[in-house]
């Protein structure tokens, strides 16, 4: 076929022919198509190309790729080479349905957005998984990124470092160097490195940029044994020894670098030696290589598109750019036919998904010598490996972490580690005080023969942990504190000061953080709970003379006295008109057996005898509110007797305290003591012995004590003594090292990742057992931050934190169960309920039955229903003629026995464990919408023990109350886990329907945020310490939260027994009330009924009478018999 009778197809190259880019890919492109009508003559369409140069710059490539379309007439256009270009261009395509077929790559094309960009390498987020992935094989969890400070970089970056978030590793340090930085500020920037402990340093930017950053790089030392240096694909795809300088080969010396992997083939080989005689360039890179394959995919796609028929006038024959979206009718067709297209091209299989490249394999390469070795692949099905997945079978026995053996820069085979710069080449003096009376917190011994110290506890192995989990080592020996008098807040001031003097390169122990001693030293966070508690003696002998009426309040008291008197009144209008009536006769005669009968339904032995069915019913239902206000007394004594109501009398008593702290000072400005008197105590021997003796023994009624020391009292006296209350006015407990160590925030962001990760928590269990005992529920543009920002350990990577100014942790809030009217009737199901009643209606027929039999006669089915509804309070007492019927009785009776005890154990149990309903298993539960949310998620729910549980978040105080109000089951929540201020501050808005039950220190607490080394937060740390021990920081709080008794944990007590109030038997009074009134109207109208009839006769027709008679004779005989 003549190359006349071809269809030829217009296609544009927009290329900057005088970068290394554009002509290696032009050249690529111009053997593609050569190659491709070689192998395919018979084609019916000829691709035609039109290069233009875009001389780099964007609006150049923007104004030929206009001339293109607009005189042209292209149907595809092919190699944008930036980012900026690739973005215009994808706007014209998509006006004009031209496809654009992008050599570059990124993370930010959105193929909704993007529809005509196709891009030819692979996505970027899979070099970043890789890198990643990489990273973490060498357990580098600190890292440093150079890039360049052009949009490309801009807008790539967040999405490296996400990939490298969710592996755990902080990009602690960035750099953006511009492609137009001079050689000064290259090495300025660089200079800041050596600073760094950080050794590890990524570079990704243009192959220009990376290699002069390498070339100054060795230049300042940076290249030396101790680092390890690791370029992306941009650089690497560029990386040719053999066209590059001397200079430039002898920097890259150790470098680790990724690039795509190109499979070998036959065909690549023969386009090798054509591509080096016609070039003259050694190799083809992954771009030639990918703009090759794209002219092949595109021949394809266009021959397809011209096989199909197609109407008359697919090419437009005038266009401008107010019409610009006419420019290609056939261009929906030809993009369908380009992402359908599959084969094997030189880059490897060529296949398009979501408009982007498939994936493939990296390629690990190591620099060395004069050329580079490969070390290894990543894939993301198999990770790092040393062989591609039909290899593993061979895979070399001695490699570590996947990969061969690494050549690193300065010719080392190890694998470089963080370095700790600071004076490390010593052994660190940590200076431990000789605790005495609290040993679990600090234990010191001196070993004489060997002249070591040797110390534990608590505080050492928090400090442990967190050295541990460092990047680096930090040798370090334990170095006793001896005071000359007794250990006080005077000889814990000296220690710091001999910190200050350097006579000690840390501190571990109990060592309050103050603002005082913030001057002198820096400390780390704090690792133990804030605040002061108070701790009491649980007497079981201290209850009130009248304890026992606790369980009901007065109005119920009063209420249920009243009703009895009713009851009586009600019973002898009911019966008194009957002839065998007990009560029958003169009032004074009547009023006492009236009163004993109302009275002795207490305890189910009223033995008079009732002669009117109505004052049966009644009885019958005021029985069973007695039975239901007496089971209900009893289950709440009962959990009033199990959770222990303490009240501590807050005038005038003794008030023990720490010897030798400052928590004196402590009490005076922030309890809520009025004129206590204030005895020290030095060991927690001395706290269980004063609280024993009491005030009238020279005791104390309460002891004072920051938070730690109360828990480990608790864990060693718990079941005696109890936790009451505690207030937030102590900094806690904090490592001391000397100002501006680097150690300070190092283990301040370990200590915050062992109390996000719940280590901390364990550590505590381990030391204080909190079993026995129930404690506390309850960028450079900005310089600052100011808000409810919580100290997380990633965060204080970028910044500094201050100390922080509201309690640490988070809380479950929870709603409170409202008195129920109906609440008697939840021990049993509504299933249980119906049962029981068809069960007594069949017993008291079969009972009937039996003794009609007996008697040879009808028995009267009142007295036998009667007999029935009395065993519900086991007070029946009409007797029975059958032996059968008895037998009956006795079985009907053993089951009532064990029901009533049943209902009484399940309700006891509801009043005493239920009173709050929580998600701790199976429901759903709430947390902050924004607040760290997989945090909440993951920080909250390891150390609050809740399972299977459904997370949901929510973004305010009035959707907290909303979904609380719903529950779980209606699509809210059965709890809400937040963080401590949040919740006192929504308890503040609505406590009388909501509570906290628990809480956990498992976040650090909220802090201001300033820039990493700013002195500012040191001195505003200081200053927030100083507020907070003198009692500013709690009226701020008191101003703000308004309610005192929000942070209370004695009043939030989730535990602590309510008493039963008239709301709780509104629904039983409502039922008596009725029968009452019911009966009173029978009555009544029985008592009228004779001279309703005699008007009725009267005034009345005759012929009327006689038939209303046959209506009023069964209603006379009905009320004779039954009423």
């Amino acid at each position: 076929m003549s190359s006349s009778s071809k269809h030829e197809i217009p296609v544009g190259v927009i290329l900057d022919m005088k970068s290394l880019f554009g002509q290696m890919v032009h050249s690529s492109i111009l053997m593609a198509i050569s190659d491709f009508y070689f192998l395919n003559d018979e084609y019916k369409t000829r691709l035609v190309l039109h290069t233009r140069d875009s001389k780099g710059d964007t609006l150049q490539a923007i104004s030929v790729a206009s001339d293109l379309l607009e005189n042209l007439k292209v149907q595809a256009i092919i190699g944008p080479e930036s980012l900026l270009e690739a973005k215009f261009l994808s706007i014209l395509g998509n006006k004009t349905k031209v496809p654009v077929l992008s050599l570059i790559a990124s993370s930010s094309f959105n193929s909704n957005q993007h529809c005509y960009l196709l891009q030819m390498p692979q996505d970027e987020t899979i070099q970043w998984k890789g890198l990643a992935a990489l990273t973490e094989s060498f357990k580098w969890t600190d890292v440093i990124l150079i890039h360049e400070d052009s949009e490309f970089g801009r807008e790539s970056i967040p999405y490296m470092i996400d990939s490298f978030l969710e592996k755990k590793i902080h990009i602690s340090y960035k750099s953006a160097i511009s492609s137009l930085a001079t050689d000064d500020q290259i090495v300025d920037e660089l200079r800041k490195l050596s600073d760094l402990q950080e050794n590890v340093v990524f570079i990704h930017c243009s192959h220009y940029l990376a290699f002069r950053i390498l070339v100054y790089a060795k230049r300042v030392g940076l290249m030396d044994q101790g680092y390890a240096w690791i370029v992306t694909d941009k650089t690497m795809n560029f990386f040719d020894p053999m066209e590059l300088d001397e200079e430039v080969v002898e920097s890259f010396q150790g470098v680790l670098g990724l690039k795509y992997l190109i499979p070998s083939s036959n065909q690549l080989n023969n386009f090798t030696k054509r591509w080096r005689k016609e070039t003259l360039l050694s190799n083809p890179n992954i771009f030639s290589l990918l703009a090759y394959d794209a002219i092949f995919a595109l021949g394809m796609a266009v021959e397809r598109v011209e096989s199909r028929p197609f109407k008359d006038g697919n090419s437009i024959d005038a266009m401008d750019l107010t019409n610009i979206q006419e420019s290609s009718k056939s261009g929906m067709m030809l993009l369908k036919e380009l992402l359908n297209v599959r084969f094997k091209g030189l880059s490897g299989e060529f296949h398009l998904l979501n408009r982007k490249s498939v994936a493939k394999p990296l390629e690990i390469v190591n620099v060395f010598g004069k050329g580079e070795k490969r070390v290894g692949f990543w894939t993301e099905d198999d990770g790092i490996t040393m062989y591609i997945k039909s290899k593993l079978n061979h895979r070399n026995k001695s490699s570590i972490n996947g990969l061969a053996s690494i050549i690193w820069p300065g010719g080392s085979m190890i694998h470089p580690t963080r370095r700790l710069k600071m004076q490390t080449s010593k052994t660190l003096r940590i200076g431990v005080p000789m605790l005495v009376g609290f040993e679990e917190f600090l234990t010191v011994e001196h070993n004489p023969q060997t002249n070591a110290t040797i110390a534990k506890g608590f505080c050492v192995d928090v400090f442990d942990a967190a050295v541990k989990a460092l990047s680096y080592e930090v040798p370090y020996e334990f170095v006793p504190f001896v005071y000359n008098k007794t250990l006080n807040s005077e000889a814990y001031n000296q220690l710091i000061h001999e910190v200050y003097l350097q006579k000690y390169d840390a501190v571990v122990g109990d060592t309050t953080i103050t603002a005082n001693r913030s001057l002198y030293v820096d400390f780390t966070i704090p690792y133990t709970e804030l605040g002061v508690g108070t701790v009491i003696k649980d007497d079981q002998n201290s209850r009130k003379l009248w304890w026992f009426l606790e369980p009901l309040d007065t109005y119920m008291w009063v209420v249920t006295t009243l009703s009895f008197f009713i009851i009586a009144a009600t019973i002898w209008f009911l019966e008194h008109h009957h002839q065998d009536s007990a009560f029958r006769g003169p009032w004074h005669g009547v009023v006492g057996p009236l009163l004993w009968f109302s009275f002795s339904t207490l305890t189910f032995s009223q033995r008079a005898k009732l002669s009117s069915n109505l004052s049966r019913l009644l009885v019958i239902v005021w029985l069973f509110i007695v039975l239901v206000m007496i089971t209900c007394y009893n289950a709440a004594l009962s959990s009033m007797l199990t959770i222990q109501q303490i009240r501590l009398t807050q005038k005038g008593i003794d008030i023990g305290y720490h010897a030798g702290s400052f928590v004196e000072g402590v009490i005076v400005n922030n309890s809520n003591f009025k004129d206590p008197s204030l005895l020290p105590y030095t060991s927690l021997a001395e706290y269980k012995s004063a609280l024993e003796g009491g005030r009238k023994k020279g005791g104390v009624v309460a002891i004072m004590d920051e938070l730690p020391y109360i828990k480990l009292f608790l864990a060693k006296y718990g079941t005696a003594y109890r936790l009451v209350s505690y207030e937030p006015s102590t900094n806690g407990f904090g490592f001391v090292f000397p100002k501006g160590s680097q150690l300070a925030s190092n283990i301040s962001r370990e200590i915050s990742k062992l109390r996000e990760e719940g280590e901390l928590l364990k550590l505590e269990k381990k030391w204080f057992k909190r079993d026995s005992s129930y404690l506390p529920e309850d960028s450079q543009e900005i310089d600052a931050v100011m808000g409810d920002s919580t100290i997380l350990a990633n965060r204080s990577e970028y910044v500094d934190f201050t100390a922080t100014y509201t309690e640490v942790g988070v809380g479950t809030l929870v709603k409170m169960n409202k008195n129920d009217m109906w609440f008697f009737v939840k021990p049993l199901e509504k299933m249980l309920w119906i049962s029981i009643g068809v069960l007594a209606l069949l017993t008291c027929l079969i009972i009937w039955v039996i003794e009609s039999l007996s008697h040879g006669a009808i028995q009267p089915i009142g007295a036998t229903f009667w007999v029935i509804l009395m065993t519900f309070f086991l007070a029946q007492r009409e007797t029975l003629s059958s032996k059968v019927s008895k037998f009956v009785l006795f079985v009907w009776l053993l089951f009532m026995l064990i029901l009533i005890s049943s209902y009484t154990a399940t309700l006891s149990s509801i009043l005493t464990v239920e009173q709050f309903e929580t998600a701790s298993k199976g429901g759903t539960l709430g947390f902050h919408g924004g607040s760290f949310e997989a945090g909440l998620a993951g920080v909250t729910v390891s150390n609050l023990h809740f399972e299977d549980h459904h997370r949901k978040p929510f973004y305010s105080y009035e959707d907290y109350a909303e979904a609380l109000t719903k529950g779980g089951k209606d699509g809210g929540a059965n709890a809400i886990i937040d963080e401590i201020p949040y919740i006192k501050m929504f308890l503040c808005k609505y406590s009388t329907d909501y509570a906290m039950i628990s809480s956990e220190p498992s976040t650090s607490g909220f802090a201001f945020a300033f820039r990493k080394g700013s002195r500012l937060a040191k001195d505003m740390s200081r200053q927030i310490a100083k507020i907070r021990e003198d009692g500013s920081l709690r009226i701020l709080e008191r101003k703000w939260f308004q309610k005192e008794s929000v942070s209370s944990p004695a009043d939030q007590n989730p535990n602590k027994p309510k008493a039963l109030t008239f709301g709780s038997f509104k629904g039983l009074f409502i039922i008596c009330g009725s029968v009452s009134a019911f009966g009173l109207l029978l009555s009544v109208l029985g008592a009228i009924l004779p001279q309703l009839l005699l008007i009725f006769i009267l005034v009345m027709p005759p012929f009327l009478i006689e038939a209303c008679f046959d209506l009023f004779d069964p209603i006379n005989k009905f009320y004779s018999r039954f009423i």
